[in-house]
This record gives C-alpha cells, structure tokens and sequence, in this order.
C-alpha cells in the first residue's frame, strides 16, 4: 500500500505549537512501522525551510526521491477573500499533484490549515481519493461565536468541515474528540476512531548541571523555582486569566518561591494581554515570565527543572503539553474537562478550570505537600510510558489497511470503449502487422475498434472486411469521439506517419523496439541538424557531439534509443520484457518505467500438424536430424557463431544432419564471408539456406525442426518473436542469455552465457542431439510456457487492464487539471502566471532525467581566460564527454528577467564551445526537479549571493535539489593584503553563503580542503557535520580545449625563438600574489650576470599591479621578454612545449594549475616552496624559498641551470597528475555517492 503523507500541519506556523509536533511525530512514527507499505511525504514549496527541516528529520527513513513537493499560486490566505479563487484553484492542484503520486491512501495531518498562510487542503474537490485525516479538536465549530465570528471564517470552516465529512477515516487524537465529532458530524461510527497521542522520545527528565541551570535561567530572566504552563496557542480557552488570578491569589510565601512562567511563542499584542492581565491582578513584574519562542532544547529544560506544571486549559483535543512535561518526570495538574482527564489520568491532580479558587487551592495543595508532589512526579512518568507514537502510528496503519480495497480499473459488464487502433497491417512485411491481427481477434471483445491508417488501399481486403477503417485525416478530425487510442510503434518506415499523431493525440503506446532511431534518421532524410536536435533532445550534449563528430553518422545515430519525446508524450507505455523496462532506466534514470505495463508478446497456438508432411512439403528427408535458426543471417544473430559451432560439432560429419538458415543472407561483407565459409557444406547439403519464405512455409520450417537456435548480439530492447514461434512450435531450443532472451524460463530453453564460447554452444547442439528426453523435456515446458503466459485471450485481458489503468489515471491528468480550473478569467496577469507556475513544478514529467546543472554564468557573459575559467571550460567539456547514461549534464546562467531570479539553460553557449552548430536553441528558463544537482562550478560570487538573499537556492534546496560547490581557494581571507579590500568582504560572504546551502563541498586539493574545514570549524561548527567536503586535484590536457585556433606567422616566429634559447615561462594572471615583479627584478639580475635566458610571461592584467604593469611594457621591445595576454589555449599549449622551464613563483595558491599542464609537456619546474606546490609536484620540481627577495630566487635560478646543464634537475615526466577526462570521471563518482 503506498501511504502519501500531507504534511503540511508540520510545516505553517502549527509547527510551533501541538499539532506541528503531533504531524511531525505521527508521521516519522509511520514511517518507521510501515514495514511492506511505501511512505511518501507531500510538502507545500510556500514554506521552503520547514521542507529543510522535514527532509532532515527524515532522512534515515524515507528515500529523499519520496519526499514530493507541490507549489501553489500564492497568495491564497483565505483571511483575504480576494484571495478567494486562486485558493480554489490552489485545492485542484494540490489534490491533482497527489493524484500523481497514485497513492492507495493519503494521510492528512492537519486539515484545518490557510487561513492565515499559504497552506491548502481539501477533500474530493479534484478526484474521491481515499483519505485519512487527524482531528485534532472541533473547537471552533462548537463555539462558533466565538472563534467563527466572521462570515469569512465561517465559510472557510464550513469548507473544512464538509472535506471532514468526504474523509474515509477520521483518526482523533483522543477519546474525547471521538465522542465530538460523532455527536456534531453526524458520520458512521466505523469511520471515526482514536488512535490517540505520544510524546517525542527527546522527552524525558534531563539532569542539568548547576551552569546549565543557571545558564537557562539567565535566558528567560528565571530568579529559582517556577510554576509552568506551556499553552500551545494563545486563544481564550488557554485559560490564561484564570490561571494568573488564581496565581495571584497564592500566599506570599509561594510567590516570593515560585514565579509563574509561560513558555510559548508569542506575539506583541497576546504578550501585552497577559501582562495586563497580571497587572490588573497586581502582581509583581518578575512574577510573570513570558518567554517567548522556546527551542525544543530549553523547553525540555524547562520541563525538567520546574516543580509543577499547571494545565488550565478549557477545552483540548488531546492536551500534549500536559504528557511532555509529565514524560520529563514533571508533576502535572490540569483541568477536569475534555480530553485532559484521559492524559494526566488521576482524579486528585484535576481541578475545575472555570473557577479560580479551585485552580489556587490545587496548585497550593501540591507545593506545600511534599509527598504528594513526589507521589504526582512517580506518577507523570508511569502514566506517560503508557503512551507511544508507535502504537498510535501502528494502529493507524492498521486503520488504513482495513479501509483500503483496490478497485478494478473498469467492471468486464461496463459498456464496450471506442479504440483508435494504429499499427502496421497486412500486407505491410513487418512482424508487427501480423501480431496485430492476432491481437485484434481478442481485444475486440473488450473494445468497438477503428483501425487508423494512412491508406486504405493498400490494406489487406480481409482486415478492411473485418473491421472498420478510417484514415489518418479522418481520426485528426475526430480523434475525441475516440475514448481510447492504441499506437504500436516500432523501428520500421510503416510507422512514420505516428510520430506526428501522437504529438496531436496522445494515446497509450506498445513499444515494440525501444531503439528508435532507424525510423527516426529515415524520417530525418539523413539531415544532420535535425538529428543532431533529436539525439541532444532525448541524450543530451554527449550524444549530440559524438554524433556531429563522428565520420559514419548512422553508426554513431544507432547507439542510442532516441525515444525521449515519445515517452513523454505516451498516455502509458506497454513493453513486452523487463529488458525494455530496464533499458528505459538505463538511458533515462532508475526512478522511470516504473508505471510501464509489460505485456507478454502473444502467440496464437499452431493448429495441429504433422512433422512428416511439412517435411516432405519442404523435401526434408523424414529421418534427418533438423536444426533450425529463424530471421535474418546476420552479425547480430549470430549466425557465424552458429556456423563454426556447427561445423566444429560431429552433427555436421553426420549424413542425416541439417542446419537450416530460414531467412535472407546478409548482402554485405558480413554475408560474403559467411557464404564462402558454408559454400562446401550446401554443395553437401548439410547446410541449407532458403531465403525468404511464404508464411506457410515458415509454419512448415517450424514444424520440421527438431532443434532451433535463436541467438542474439546487441539487442535493441525488441523481443524476439522467432524464439516464441520455436518455442510455441514445441521445439527444443537453444538461446543465449541476452537482453529479454535472459527472462525465459531456463526449463523452457537451453540456456547460454550471453557471451558464450563456440564450444558451448557446439556443446549444447550435441547434447540436444543424442538426448532425446531432453529434447522432449524442453519441447514440453516450452509449450506450457506459451500456453500459460503468451496465450492471446491471456495478454488481451492484460492490454485491456492496462490501457484502463492509463486511461484512469489520464482521467484525473493534466487536462481534466485545466478544465477544472476555477475563475482563471476574473485573476489578474500576476496570479495567472503564479497558477501557470504553480502547475508546472507541480506536474511530473511521465520520464524525468536526473539533470546535473553546472553554474557557468560568469563565462557564458565574458571569457577572460584566466586560470579559473580554463578550469570551467575543461572540466564542462570532460563532464560532458563522460557522462553515464541517465544523466544530462546542463551548463546554466543566472538571469534576472522581470525582476524574478532564475536560471537558463547555456544551450547557445555549450552549442559553439562543443562545436555543434546544428543546435539551434533558445536559453529557457530550467525545469528543475527533485532528485537534479546543482553544481557551482564557475566562481560566481555575487550570483550565489543574490540567489541566497532572494530564496532561490532555498528554493531549489527544498524541492530536493542537492547542492555542490567548487571552492578554489580561500585566498581573499588569508592573504587579504594581496587583493582590492572588497574582495575579502565578498569571499566571506560567499563562503557563508555556500556553507549555509551545500550538501558538497569539492576542493581542488588537500591544502584548500584543510584550509576550508579549519574555517568552517570556527566560524560555523555547526555545519561540519552537515557537508561533505572532498577534496579533488584538477585536470590538465589543455588539447582537450583546442579546437579551431590557427597559429599566425608571427606567432610562429615567436615559437621558434623560445625553442632556440633557454626560455623560462610563466602562466597566470598579473596580480600581486604571483610573484611576477620578483621574478622581473630576479631576470635583471640574471641579465647584469650576462646569462642568457628568456622569459615569457602568459597573463592578463589583474589588480594592484599598476608598477608591474608598467615594468612588463617597458619589457616589449627586449627580444628576450615577451607578455601573452589572452592567448588561445592551441597557442599556450605550444608556448610550453617550446619553453625550457616553468617558473611558478605564487605566493600563496589553491592548487597551481601551471604545474600539472607543465608536468604534461615533461617541462621542468622550478616552485616557490610553499605546501599546496609540495603536495602536487612532490619530488618532480626544483623548490626556491619562500621569501620575496629577487636576488634569493636569482640565485635558485643559477643553481637550477647549473643542474639542467648536467641533467641532474628535478624532472617531471613521471610527475602524477589527472587528465581533465580523470577528473570529470572522478567527479561524476562524487555527483552519484
């Protein structure tokens, strides 16, 4: 039974008081007792922290891809009666967001909710789902005057109090709201039920030291021993009045001990009541404390430490507050009215809440009778054990398995559907033609059926004389007078006119081949840019590139389904193998296909004949041992494998053996060689191959075998109807475990690896040779097999059940959504566009890929080719190039349109890096869900910034979607002096921004990584639990990125001087930090020493370097100095090839990208020694100290020279580092923990 939780009572501002806590406790309780039953938690996207909250508490028990989040057109309060039909509206798509989740029973937690906020719910307004709600109390209906004094409320409630009467279930939390709601509502006492309440296990008597003490205290300006009342609300029947005169009226003895404390959150004006209230009672200031909000923490603190708790309320649903403190050993007194009595349960704790001397005289009883608050204080924690959210949640559960009864999709008397019925049809020569006639004999009982097809000339006399007709044109014109629709796709050129009817009119599809990609290229005419489009479409960048780089396009084209859009646009999906299934989940995501029908392929028993005729119609010798294999002789059948096998077996020396290829040679290489191979044993007639052959002659072949092979290579998701006829035919049957060949039964066939050797299967063509009672066995079990689960009565009865289910569920689908749509004419342009909103992220695609988005927004606006944004550009190709199926990498920038935040996708951006100028597409705002991630991979500081302020990414958190970020450094914080003082400012805030929402944490090297968890441990320790951070060494093959970048003339002139002379480079951009004018200063000196060596600097002007800057020019006319800025990655890759020695002379780094891209041309290095250098050179460069002096790294530079002069220097050539590929692979493993 699947159980969707409606837990919004957890969620609005009833989570601060008992029923936030009893939703919340309940819930957790089911999901921990829900043994066989799948839980899942439906949450309101108003309320995007409380989803935070919830997704944490429940993460040890239900999978994060089960906690569903709706959204609603806000605002809908319905204090606003102008907010009145969006809330309607509101209601429809809630109930049709929880249709979606097909639950068997959904538990409301809360029902009486928006009023004040944005919560929704209701009962039956959208479709009679069954329901189960929690009555907590029916207090405002009793005393309506009071609490209902408006016409406004009054509507509202009588709106709540009808959906309480459509509910299946009504589970009240105590006795005494099950009595009320029997006397008001009027409903049949089975539906109504107490199920009761608990307390949180976190509730129990904590020994605080006398610090804590006195720390909790100070808190709440407590002078010693209190008095507690923790109200859960603030409304007159809290009883509030009472309790603080009977307060005042105690000696003066007690009040001097004890103050009164009221622990609760509170607003300004209920706080101002009560002090009034106190005042007009002339109490002293400090003997009333009203404390405001309290965490769970204090409050059980506050539990724990006062001597008696009071609870004067007039009337409660349960009175939780009561058993918390009582669950903390507290002693308790409370009212005698209601359900108070049942929770505290002993008469002499009780008293009349209406009168104030009888609240006085209880409360001084028990402080000046020692015992008795002894005795009260053994009893609290006695009676609270006989409470559990345990048993309340078993027992609900078992309240709900009794209600729920599944229902068949439609009753076998119900009158006959009308079916638009598309498919090949005979005399079209595609196995799905002939399936269909044999499908149609047996459906047609459940359906009145119209055949839908282009033509109706070219259609059989037979079928036209059996069914009705119509053309493609006439079902557009009237496809509603059809009820039901059935497509019957396949990978043919007989289907091509579906693909666009079903864009027009859905329908329920039987997914013959899962590889539609042939049908798709023929349709495309070969043309690039569409396929192109239809491979990114349905697989994303990787597909897309591999086909537009690929030099045999149909090759690359066939790897892949291509299937996508019609997936999605399928009513529902019926395959014939879990094989289909699995392949849909392995392009697509585990989470998909799960609704999908799989439906045996039908085969119609043969009519009886004999062996002996159909061979001497064959001319088969009546005495010949006869193997035959079915279809196409070609690479994929594994026709050859069967050949040698053959020729290797002794049936081939025998002379009354046969193998019998039925079906037509392959025409190209593959069949020319394989007919040489044979060409001595057809002239010996022990090998035959017959061609095509008529349908009686392929019944006679059938009939004839004794043996059939059915083989297969490379399955394209289709099930293989030749191995059904074997088996249906009552042969003997060899096969291989591939794709939906493996789910036959291994009594039924004999059984291979899908991978066998030759051997293997000669092996099994022997055995079934001399074994006759194997033969017969499996002759036998086949025949069972097919008449028990490929019978046509059998999978029509299954095609009807499933194409009802679809069609039940369509019923109540997005269209029906719109159509029920309340006054969307009389809203304003905002509120219709917070309802289109609203419908969008609370509509399930039918296949949802699990995207990874990448944050590249600072690149996509300008490329400034600095170190950070190579890194982008490396990595996103490689993440791209490497992603498993089932995922979709999509880069995305951050766009401000309307002044509302969102992200698009990058698909003009990625398109023109990838090289794919077939893609023309538009950057759409992105369709996140639950279950994507969100990879801040570019450095966009001031974006995460904006986002965190304005709720996206909080957004974005609470549909589910996990959060990663790319720290490259926390350099601005440590090594402030080296950048502009605003620079240190916005790195703090983007680094508490990013700790505040990241489930990840990536740094490019172990430095960093340290670095990060020391500062997180002292500005946010808190969170150090919360993230993972893992560190990952950057890639480095700059090739990766060259694509297109000529070299000039003068630029290779440039080359060939760096490679004649001793040249040392240097990569980076020109700021403080990375040593650049120490290095100039140091070359000056090398220049005075007359050393000949060159230096190139590759780098753009970066900040507070104005001094630099001004020497490096001066530099330009010197012909042993040159300055790059901004060159191409082709260009920089061939500067370090043709340079003698890397200089890194950084004083303070994340990872040091130059090492690695040096290390890669075997370039040697000379390092500033500083740790994060250590950790990715190691032993393979030659370290200068780490101090700023020039004349200190002139004379390392003299020393490496002296040891490149002997070859003794430090060499990188076996330095280790990751290509740019490592790392994307490296990082996928991260992105699918």
């Amino acid at each position: 039974m699947r159980i969707v939780i409606d837990l919004q009572g957890a969620q609005t501002s009833s989570r601060f008081r008992g029923i936030g806590r009893y939703s919340l406790s309940l819930a957790l309780a089911v999901a921990r007792n829900a043994t066989n039953h799948e839980i899942w938690l439906a949450l309101n996207a108003a309320f995007p922290k409380s989803i935070l909250d919830i997704r944490e508490k429940f993460k040890d028990t239900i999978p994060p891809d089960r906690i569903k989040v709706f959204q609603v057109p806000t605002p809908i309060a319905e204090y606003n009666l102008s907010n009145s039909s969006q809330a309607r509206n509101a209601e429809l798509i809630r109930e049709y967001f929880l249709e979606q989740l097909s639950p068997d029973i959904v538990l409301l937690t809360s029902l009486f909710e928006g009023y004040v906020d944005d919560a929704v719910t209701s009962i039956g307004r959208f479709k009679d789902t069954k329901t189960a709600v929690i009555l907590y109390d029916l207090i405002p209906y009793l005393a309506s005057q009071k609490y209902l004094p408006t016409q406004i409320q009054q509507e509202y409630y009588e709106r709540k109090i009808d959906s309480l009467k459509k509910a299946d279930l009504l589970l009240c939390i105590s006795q005494a709201t099950k009595e009320e709601a029997q006397q008001v509502l009027n409903l049949a006492q089975e539906k109504i039920t107490n199920i009761s309440a608990a307390v949180d296990e976190s509730f129990y008597p904590r020994k605080l030291s006398e610090e804590q003490i006195q720390n909790l205290h100070q808190a709440y300006n407590i002078r010693g021993k209190f008095i507690m009342y923790a109200p859960g609300g603030f409304d007159d029947r809290k009883n509030f009045k009472n309790l603080i005169l009977a307060y005042s009226k105690l000696s003066r003895y007690i009040r001097n001990t004890y103050q009164l404390v009221i622990a609760s959150k509170v607003d300004q004006v209920d706080k101002t009541k009560l002090q009034n209230i106190a005042k007009n009672a002339q109490l002293n200031q400090d003997e009333l404390i009203i404390t405001g909000y309290v965490s769970d923490n204090d409050l059980i603190a506050l539990y724990s430490t006062c001597t008696l708790f009071v609870f004067p309320s007039l009337h409660e649903g349960f009175g939780l507050p009561a058993l918390e403190a009582m669950a903390c050993g507290t002693a308790t007194i409370g009212s005698n009215t209601t359900s108070i009595p049942e929770v505290i349960n002993n008469p002499k704790a009780l008293f009349d809440p209406n009168k104030v001397e009888s609240i006085r005289q209880k409360i001084e009883e028990i402080l000046e009778d020692e015992v008795f608050l002894k005795e009260l204080q053994k009893h609290s924690l006695k009676q609270s054990k006989e409470f559990s959210w345990d048993e309340s949640a078993k027992k609900a559960i078992e309240l709900m398995e009794k209600n729920f009864i599944k229902k068949e999709s439609r009753q076998i008397d119900s009158p006959k559907e009308k079916l638009a019925y598309l498919s090949p049809l005979p005399p079209h020569q595609t196995g799905i033609s002939g399936y269909s006639i044999e499908l149609l004999e047996e459906l047609s009982f459940d359906y009145n059926i119209e055949l839908i097809v282009p033509n109706k000339e070219e259609i059989d006399p037979k079928v036209t004389a059996t069914y009705p007709i119509q053309t493609v044109e006439y079902f557009l014109k009237h496809h509603r007078n059809y009820t039901r629709v059935l497509y019957h796709f396949g990978n043919s050129t007989f289907h091509s006119h579906m693909f666009e009817l079903l864009q027009k009119v859905s329908g329920v599809v039987v997914l013959h081949d899962f590889y539609l990609s042939h049908i798709l290229e023929y349709m495309a005419q070969g043309k690039v840019s569409t396929l192109t489009q239809l491979l990114y479409n349905s697989h994303g960048y990787k597909a897309a590139q591999e086909f537009a780089s690929a030099e045999q396009k149909s090759e690359a084209l066939w790897r892949y389904p291509c299937n996508l859009p019609l997936l999605q646009e399928a009513t529902g999906v019926i395959v014939h193998s879990k094989h289909a299934q699995e392949l849909a989940q392995r392009y697509y995501g585990k989470n998909n296909a799960n609704d999908w029908c799989i439906i045996p392929l039908l085969r119609k028993a043969p009519q009886q004949s004999s062996k002996q005729v159909a061979r001497e119609k064959l001319s088969i010798p009546k005495d010949a041992f006869v193997v035959c294999t079915f279809g196409l002789i070609e690479s994929n059948k594994l026709s050859d494998k069967l050949l040698d096998a053959w020729i290797d077996s002794t049936l081939s020396k025998e002379n009354n053996s046969i193998l019998i290829f039925v079906g037509k040679m392959h025409t190209g290489d593959f069949g020319m060689q394989l007919s040489v191979k044979m060409k001595k044993y057809i002239s010996q007639k022990s090998i035959i191959i017959t061609d095509w052959v008529s349908d009686d002659d392929f019944k006679n072949y059938l009939l004839a075998a004794d043996v059939g092979v059915q083989l297969r290579k490379s399955s394209r998701g289709e099930t293989s109807a030749a191995i059904l006829d074997c088996l249906n035919y009552a042969q003997a049957t060899i096969t291989n475990a591939h794709g939906s060949l493996s789910e036959l039964p291994k009594d039924a066939v004999l059984m291979l690896e899908d991978n066998f050797e030759i051997c293997e299967l000669k092996g099994a063509l022997e055995l079934l040779f001399n074994d006759t009672q194997k033969r017969a066995m499996l002759a036998q079990n086949a025949k069972k097999l097919l008449s028990q689960k490929h019978d046509p009565k059998r999978c029509a009865q299954l095609y009807t059940k499933a194409i009802e289910k679809f069609y039940e569920k369509e019923q109540f689908g997005y269209a029906y959504l719109l159509s029920s749509l309340s006054n969307s004419k009389d809203l304003l342009d905002y509120d219709v566009a917070e309802l289109a909103k609203a419908i969008a992220i609370s509509t399930f695609a039918k296949i949802k890929q699990q995207q990874i988005l990448v944050d590249i927004s600072s690149i996509v606006y300008i490329d400034l080719k600095t170190g950070i944004q190579r890194v982008v550009r490396s990595q996103l190709i490689e993440l791209i190039k490497n992603v498993p199926s089932g995922l979709r990498i999509e880069p995305v920038y951050f766009s401000s349109a309307q002044n509302e935040p969102l992200y698009r996708y990058a698909r003009k951006y990625t398109a023109t890096l990838l090289g794919l100028e077939h893609l023309d597409m538009e950057d759409e705002p992105i369709d996140i869900a639950s279950g994507d991630i969100f990879y801040g991979l570019d450095l966009c500081a001031d974006e995460v910034m904006k986002n965190r302020q304005n709720g996206l990414y909080e957004r974005y958190k609470a549909l589910g979607v996990e959060m990663i970020f790319l720290v490259y450094d926390l350099l601005p914080i440590s090594n402030p002096n080296f950048f502009p003082s605003y620079i240190e400012t916005t790195h703090i805030q983007w680094l508490q921004n990013i700790t505040d929402l990241a489930d990840k944490l990536i740094t490019i090297s172990n430095t960093v990584a340290g670095e990060l968890t020391q500062w997180i441990q002292t500005h946010k320790p808190q969170k150090l639990h919360d993230i993972q951070i893992i560190p990952l060494h950057l890639g480095a093959d700059i090739q990766t990125l060259s694509v297109g970048d000529e070299i000039s003339e003068q630029e290779k002139e440039m080359l060939s001087i760096l490679s004649s002379t001793t040249t040392f480079l240097m990569v980076g951009t020109i700021e403080p930090r990375k040593g650049h004018a120490q290095v100039l200063k140091a070359f000056e000196i090398l220049k005075e020493q007359a050393k000949e060596v060159t230096l190139v600097v590759v780098g753009k002007k970066g900040w507070m370097v104005e001094e630099t800057i001004k020497q490096l020019e001066k530099l330009q006319d010197n012909i042993r100095f040159f300055w790059l800025e901004g060159i191409s990655d082709t260009l920089l890759e061939k500067v370090y090839a043709a340079s003698t020695c890397l200089i890194v002379a950084s004083q303070a780094e994340g990872f040091g990208l130059p090492l690695i891209e040096a290390a890669q041309q075997k370039l040697p290095i000379i390092a500033r020694d500083i740790a994060v250098f250590r950790e990715v050179a190691g032993s393979h460069a030659y370290y200068f100290p780490n101090s700023t002096d020039p004349q200190t790294l002139a004379i390392s530079i003299q020393e490496w020279l002296e040891l490149y002069r002997t070859n003794t220097h430090p060499k990188s050539d076996n330095m280790p580092w990751l290509t740019w590929n490592q790392n994307a692979q490296k990082l996928l493993e991260i992105f699918t923990q």
